[in-house]
């Protein structure tokens, strides 16, 4: 699972709105609308702020992905 997938996976889990998240976690609509679709990949600084926002442990998209270390 990509860090971009566990976003997105969490954000429907609650039954957010993307627009809700990106207005929350200050990351543009129009950033992470595509990172969410697979078309963009997230940078460093819109993940932690979502990952902060959603409660998320940084580190966890490893985890789902079977790649701990």
């Amino acid at each position: 699972m990509t860090p971009e997938q566990m976003i997105a996976a969490e954000i429907k889990r609650r039954g957010m709105t993307i627009k809700t998240v990106s207005t929350r976690a200050e990351v543009k609509y129009s950033c992470l609308q595509p990172s969410l679709k697979g078309k963009r990949e997230l940078r460093a600084d819109e993940y932690l702020r979502l990952c902060v926002l959603l409660d998320l442990d940084p580190r966890g998209y490893q985890q789902h992905a079977g790649d701990v270390r």
